[in-house]
């Protein structure tokens, strides 16, 4: 198998994998983040918790996978540092229901640091006042509204 055939074989997968239907309409989602603790040193067990919740009138079907969630650090001038995110992933998705008012909450722990664009690296965050906006991807359509959680990095 060439490396073409291989690369297509694992776009496609990566849509299978974050793709799981249509998405719902604009707007009816609002996205939180919270971060425990709000201080920390970088290198330390952080925890981001992302809380979807419908904000519609009617039900939501939405197809979350296991790879989630992923964030966007930015620095206390407003300027995109890096985001985590789960690198590639497989996992299957299974649909869910959110009635009117139902949220959907996912967990992951960090260590205060990033990746930049492309590198695959991770950097830690100096120190410094930062914002989080998490964000679970895939079959929840766009947000109406997404509330960062404010983080330091102690020296």
């Amino acid at each position: 198998m060439g490396i073409r055939n291989v690369l297509t074989t694992l776009a496609l997968a990566v849509i299978v994998a974050c793709g799981g239907g249509v998405d719902p309409e604009v707007g009816n989602f609002a996205v939180a983040t919270a971060i425990e603790p709000s201080t920390a040193h970088s290198g330390d067990s952080i925890v981001i918790t992302v809380t979807e919740t419908n904000v519609s009138s009617q039900p939501q079907e939405v197809w979350p996978t296991a790879c989630l969630p992923t964030f966007q650090v930015f620095d206390s001038g407003g300027r995109l540092v890096g985001g985590g995110n789960s690198g590639l992933c497989f996992e299957p998705t299974k649909s869910i229901t959110l009635n009117p008012g139902e949220r959907y909450v996912v967990r992951r722990n960090w260590r205060g640091d990033v990746t930049r664009g492309s590198d695959t690296a991770r950097i830690f965050l100096a120190p410094g006042g930062y914002s989080v906006i998490g964000d679970v991807c895939c079959g929840f359509g766009v947000a109406v509204s997404n509330t960062a959680a404010g983080f330091r990095v102690l020296p």
